[in-house]
């Protein structure tokens, strides 16, 4: 691409994030993608770029919306989404988490992101995207301890849509095919036991944090 090409890509994918990490969580998986092209983009990731815009134009009527109880407190409590794409990257077939988190209907704090160690199973994935959803769980839940004044009455509820993993976490034994994850990984076990989380099945047609893991169709 020209250099004036390449100048509008980068403009392009600089707004774009802004709308991906302030209202637009649909977003965040292509940004992610289009992110990693910002030096050497080609055209067809400029044209990537550009159909972003078309969709987003042709959603331009859709946000995010949250609901309050008579009290004018959260309808609906805090519930968390983990999920994980295993070896999603051509090149270096490393996955892709992402982890998405609900109050009042509505999303307060989405993340994609490739993973830093590259994943042996779709089992090792998912778990390491439950425990980025565990520390996700933890700030949120210490953030609204500082706003109300009180702690948060129920454990939190993180939806897996995988059964090993959620196995893992319920026992994170060191088997021949689990011992090699790095240990800061098992913290989701005692966030477990500490009842600050709770890891619930979630079928795959149902997993809100697949559009933060994989391209929208």
């Amino acid at each position: 691409m020209t250099a004036e090409d390449q100048k509008t890509y980068q403009s392009l994918v600089g707004s774009l994030t802004y709308l991906a990490v302030a209202t637009r969580p649909d977003l965040r998986f292509t940004i992610a993608y289009l992110s990693k092209h910002n030096s050497k983009a080609t055209y067809d990731q400029l044209q990537t770029a550009k159909r972003t815009l078309q969709y987003l134009k042709g959603t331009i009527n859709l946000g995010l919306v949250y609901v309050r109880d008579q009290e004018g407190l959260p309808q609906d409590p805090l519930t968390g989404f983990g999920d994980a794409d295993f070896a999603g990257d051509t090149q270096d077939r490393k996955s892709t988490g992402g982890f998405v988190f609900l109050m009042a209907g509505g999303a307060i704090s989405w993340r994609s992101k490739k993973q830093s160690m590259a994943a042996l199973s779709s089992t090792e994935s998912e778990y390491i995207a439950c425990s980025e959803a565990t520390r996700e769980a933890l700030w949120l839940r210490g953030l609204y301890s500082e706003l109300s004044g009180t702690k948060p009455v129920s454990s939190t509820p993180i939806n897996v849509d995988n059964q090993s993993a959620i196995h893992l976490s319920n026992r994170p034994r060191f088997l021949e095919r689990t011992k090699h994850i790095d240990l800061k990984r098992h913290f989701t076990h005692e966030a477990l036991q500490n009842q600050e989380i709770t890891i619930v099945h979630c079928p795959t047609e149902q997993m809100t944090a697949n559009i933060l893991t994989k391209a929208l169709p």
